[in-house]
């Protein structure tokens, strides 16, 4: 339940229904949409790790841990053993990347190359060796993501963090500002949206929308990236949205 009112401009399949709006035709006591496998499969995330990590390894990572990126400049394919941080520049990605520790953006422009046409390669945070705690991405203000100028091209942010599949709170990928051509995927974890928060996609275990957050999905990607999972449904908090699977 939520003291704010929620208005859904389509069409409504639900079991019950409390301080909404339904523009289209309500379809109440509608069943569960059944199973299918996530869009994206794990093994389809390590083929790419593996393919970053075939560009060779940075590890020059300073005293806090930290690959900060130096300069405007292209990355890709790399994998980088130590977290990512992305500030004040634009990174040009030119392959897939693999980041073992977390992500954090900030002030800087993430795009995808223009030879890359409309064939996207993925942004991955992921911590084999701790997934619940660390895997994590950090979207913070003025980050802004472009794909290569090709219709259908996005920028893929990719979490494997698994907290809120195991119980935890740790956001996989928290994101408070735009970010125009952005795909965000946590197929294990949650994806945290607030303030103006906008992407193209997202998929994730577990997805909180909170004040002017908006997911506008696009017509050239798959349904299935927001109709998967078993048993989806919608909790309403005060000040917040949940879509959990």
């Amino acid at each position: 339940k939520s003291d704010i009112g929620t208005t859904i401009d389509k069409d409504a399949y639900y079991q019950t229904i409390t301080n909404t709006t339904v523009t289209g035709t309500k379809h109440p006591g509608s069943p569960d949409l059944a199973s299918v496998p996530m869009p994206i499969s794990d093994d389809q995330i390590s083929e790419w790790e593996s393919d970053a990590a075939a560009g060779d390894t940075i590890s020059t990572c300073d005293g806090d841990g930290n690959y900060v990126v130096p300069g405007s400049m292209s990355l890709g394919p790399k994998k980088i053993a130590c977290n990512l941080v992305i500030k004040n520049v634009t990174l040009t990605v030119t392959g897939p990347i693999w980041v073992t520790g977390n992500i954090t953006t900030k002030s800087s422009t993430i795009k995808m190359d223009p030879s890359l046409g409309s064939s996207n390669v993925a942004i991955i945070a992921d911590n084999p060796s701790d997934r619940s705690g660390s895997g994590i991405i950090d979207i913070q203000t003025s980050s802004d993501f472009q794909g290569s100028g090709s219709v259908g091209s996005f920028v893929f942010m990719i979490s494997q963090n698994n907290s809120a599949e195991t119980g935890g709170s740790t956001a996989a990928i928290l994101q408070g500002q735009s970010a125009t051509a952005l795909v965000a995927y946590a197929s294990h974890g949650l994806i945290d949206f607030s303030n103006s928060a906008n992407v193209k996609e997202a998929t994730a275990y577990k997805i909180t929308l909170k004040n002017s957050a908006n997911v506008t999905y696009d017509t050239g990607l798959p349904s299935t990236l927001f109709e998967s999972g078993p048993g989806a449904s919608w909790t309403f908090t005060p000040g917040s949205y949940v879509i959990q699977q």
